[in-house]
């Protein structure tokens, strides 16, 4: 989670003047998207209110404040998501204002065996791997993004000499057998890598190739 000054530094980009001329901001530090499936970090600042003499609400998912003006977003769907500041006046309620953002799938995570997802491996480095892993570049969530299966081709001298199709991440005690008769140059392939997202959605990733160093 970010620190709330970085947020307050970026929502200067995000500055909205309502109706009544009372100023606002709704921000995040994702360049105006949010995300389907996890809890998006929000600020919101009103000029002249102390936090927690507004609300906000939202026409897609939910929100609800958790502390100095900084809120969690849930997504429900794909697409616009407007977030309206309401402020509580009496018996009646007044709009302050209106931001509009992206909400987007979460981007596709990358497959990794010993932090590497393809080129030359050292044999003791797959052994020690235990399984492939996903991995999120330049994305600040912290996902677990579990894989179901993957299929494993062996080549050695130019023909295929072992496939296998495993249930889960990890290496079985049988790959394991395999891979420590390995030699040098010789290749494995981790293909059809299938991976759950959020709400049951599953995903193909990239296949891993190695040679053996």
């Amino acid at each position: 989670m970010k620190t709330i000054n970085k947020f307050i530094a970026i929502s200067l980009l995000f500055f909205s003047i309502s109706v009544n001329a009372q100023s606002f901001v709704v921000s995040n530090d994702k360049e105006n998207n949010l995300y389907l499936g996890v809890e998006n970090p929000l600020i919101a600042i009103v000029e002249k209110m102390k936090c927690g003499s507004f609300i906000l609400t939202t026409d897609n998912g939910k929100i609800r404040e958790y502390e100095n003006c900084r809120y969690i977003y849930n997504a429900e769907r794909i697409g616009n998501a407007t977030i309206t500041i309401i402020k509580v006046k009496g018996n009646d309620t007044v709009n302050i204002g209106k931001s509009v953002f992206n909400v987007k799938e979460i981007p596709k995570p990358i497959a990794k065996i010993g932090g590497k997802n393809s080129g030359i491996i050292d044999k003791n480095l797959l052994l020690r791997s235990g399984g492939i892993l996903t991995h999120y570049e330049n994305f600040d969530f912290d996902l677990s993004v579990p894989i179901i299966s993957y299929s494993l081709l062996i080549v050695k001298n130019n023909d295929s000499t072992y496939f296998k199709v495993v249930k889960g991440n990890k290496f079985t005690d049988e790959l394991i057998q395999e891979f420590s008769r390995f030699k040098t140059n010789e290749r494995v392939y981790f293909l059809d890598i299938i991976a759950k997202l959020n709400k049951g959605k599953y995903i193909e990733l990239e296949s891993l190739k190695f040679i053996i160093e």
